[in-house]
């Protein structure tokens, strides 16, 4: 079966099944005139490479495009930013709180207020309808515990607060290498999608080392076959250069090795 044929088989199970609509976009870009013109050295390498695994490591490459091209990636530093907005704003906020309960304590020595609440009084007054574990094996221990121990050997509520507003100093990031690869420069362009393809090259042999699609060992797809699969899986406006994938790929080794 030739890689053309693979993808069209994998195009019409997906279809059939009505799963992967962006994967099913990518390969339908695969197989244009422009798509072919560009993978048939990509189909080339991979077949003297990968006699055995070409298949998968072309899904592989289909799942990158779909899941990072330069839509989803632009959605994603969007996350990244606005999480940081956000994490900056709970912690001044934490720090406003945890100073007005200090105020208040030390302004109305002579009145009733209410107590600072126990940490393990607060968990228990919180609502955990969606963390029943909660209640079924921590809570009963807490509350034993915060009987032996009274509010003296507990930090304070604006303690807390502060502790919380220190913790928001941590910049957002993405759940995965791959995805924080392709955010990694401050501002977005094409480039963003060759350092995911990058990053999740490096990620394969380790993630494929049990399963029946083993690398073979020391495989490297070249800049050519990954600067070709990135013209003709995105459609660039301007086509990425296999001279530009190799700085890519360098700065990548150089930032993954710090």
């Amino acid at each position: 079966m030739t890689a053309e044929d693979y993808l069209r088989d994998q195009l019409a199970d997906c279809q059939a099944q009505g799963i992967h609509p962006s994967a099913c976009r990518i390969i339908e870009r695969l197989l244009t005139k422009a798509g072919r013109a560009e993978m048939n050295k990509v189909y080339v390498e991979m077949e003297r490479l990968l006699p055995e695994t070409r298949d998968e490591m072309l899904w592989q490459l289909v799942l990158v495009a779909a899941h990072w091209n330069p839509d989803k990636t632009i959605k994603l530093r969007e996350q990244v930013a606005r999480g940081n907005r956000l994490s900056a704003e709970i912690a001044v906020k934490a720090r406003e709180l945890a100073a007005l309960l200090r105020d208040r304590a030390a302004a109305c020595p002579d009145v009733g207020l209410p107590d600072d609440s126990h940490p393990v009084t607060l968990m228990e007054q919180a609502q955990f309808e969606d963390k029943p574990l909660f209640r079924l094996h921590l809570e009963e221990h807490l509350s034993s515990l915060a009987g032996q121990y009274d509010a003296r050997y507990w930090p304070p509520t604006a303690a807390i607060l502060d502790a919380l507003a220190e913790v928001q100093d941590v910049g957002a990031w993405p759940w995965d290498p791959t995805s924080s690869a392709a955010v990694s420069a401050r501002t977005h362009s094409p480039a963003d999608f060759i350092r995911a393809v990058v990053a999740r090259l490096d990620e394969l042999p380790a993630w494929l080392a049990h399963t029946p699609h083993r690398l073979p060992y020391g495989f490297r797809l070249s800049h050519e076959a990954i600067a070709s699969f990135a013209n003709a899986a995105l459609n660039l406006d301007s086509p990425m250069s296999p001279d530009a994938v190799r700085k890519l790929r360098q700065r990548h080794r150089v930032d993954s090795s710090a």
